[in-house]
């Protein structure tokens, strides 16, 4: 889940608009794969 975090902090550094809403499609697309 490192790498989850990592993507998350990038997004965060990137544009903290988006953040809320990409960090949540991230989380719900990995917690649906598995």
């Amino acid at each position: 889940m490192k790498g989850l975090e990592n993507a998350i902090r990038n997004l965060n550094s990137l544009d903290t608009r988006m953040v809320p809403q990409a960090s949540a499609w991230a989380v719900n697309r990995v917690a649906a794969k598995i």
